[in-house]
């Protein structure tokens, strides 16, 4: 099977459109097109519904995709491979992350995992969890870290970690000196809204409703720690994972413990079908340092 065809169609399932994936590969958008329709016909199946000028991956094309994606990522990691025999490493973790324990935790964790095994090559990718499900259908890592719930049936899933949110107030804000808010002290207030990509979104949406509380919604964003770099800026308050703010502290916005049933579940989650040796060990580093290193509001 044609590798080029296949690398195209990689990239517009990871970059979720024609002309994305040209931008990656250095190719034309009409060369991408055509290696997709090439392959379509190689295959015997449409890899994409066409509708509107816009591409979704169809039933057959999704599974297509997890199984080549594995084949794929084997291919490009024989170069990694070959340096570390070179270089006489033992072996290598691949890590994933999609939340803020990301910045505050994995760069000490990673750290102390060297220490100890400094011998064995580390990779760190960060993912938006918009993204989760088509980047995990690879399976192509070893462990992961992620606020939970999320859905995949080829992974394990180990809790490790809960914390309540938090809101994260403009210090000139009359309300940033308060020992605690609830959904109702946000009525009337300028406010940032996550998007729906983040899972706080409807908890926090839910306990607006239940209070009859109206924030004036000023901004909306995907990051949390945008939502905290504004809160600074005087927009607005925020609720947020109690991570964010921890990191993205500044003395222009304070941190409220938020008054709600709310909870937040870190966990780790990991392909059930292979084993990596030198997973149980930074497991075990990291869950240590996230217990020990608890963030707390004021």
């Amino acid at each position: 099977m044609n590798m080029q065809r296949l690398r195209a169609f990689q990239a517009i399932m990871r970059t979720g459109s024609v002309t994305s994936a040209a931008d990656d590969l250095r190719l034309t958008q009409p060369a991408v097109s055509k290696l997709l329709k090439a392959l379509e016909l190689e295959v015997g199946f449409p890899l994409f519904h066409r509708a509107n000028g816009r591409l979704t991956p169809s039933a057959q094309g999704t599974a297509f995709y997890q199984r080549a994606q594995r084949i794929l990522t084997d291919i490009e990691e024989l170069a990694t491979i070959a340096r570390n025999v070179a270089d006489n490493r033992l072996g290598e973790i691949r890590l994933v992350a999609m939340s803020q324990l990301s910045t505050r935790l994995f760069p000490r964790a990673i750290g102390e995992f060297q220490k100890k095994f400094p011998d064995v090559f580390v990779s760190l990718e960060i993912i938006p969890r918009r993204d989760a499900d088509r980047w995990i259908s690879g399976l192509n890592f070893d462990l992961g870290v992620s606020a939970l719930p999320i859905v995949w049936s080829g992974l394990g899933y180990e809790p490790f970690l809960t914390l309540a949110p938090v809101a994260v107030v403009p210090t000139a804000n009359p309300l940033s000196s308060r020992a605690w808010l609830g959904a109702r002290d946000l009525d009337g207030q300028p406010f940032i809204r996550l998007t729906n990509s983040n899972l706080l979104r409807s908890q926090v949406d839910a306990d607006l409703i239940e209070a009859n509380s109206h924030p004036i919604v000023k901004v909306e964003v995907s990051s949390p720690m945008t939502a905290c770099a504004l809160a600074a800026q005087g927009v607005g308050l925020a609720v947020v994972d109690a991570h964010s703010p921890v990191v993205a502290k500044t003395d222009d916005f304070q941190i409220v413990p938020w008054k709600s049933s709310i909870l937040l579940t870190y966990g780790f989650f990991y392909p059930k079908a292979t084993a990596n040796p030198f997973v149980p060990a930074f497991k075990k580093i990291l869950k240590r340092l996230a217990v020990a290193d608890q963030p707390r509001s004021r």
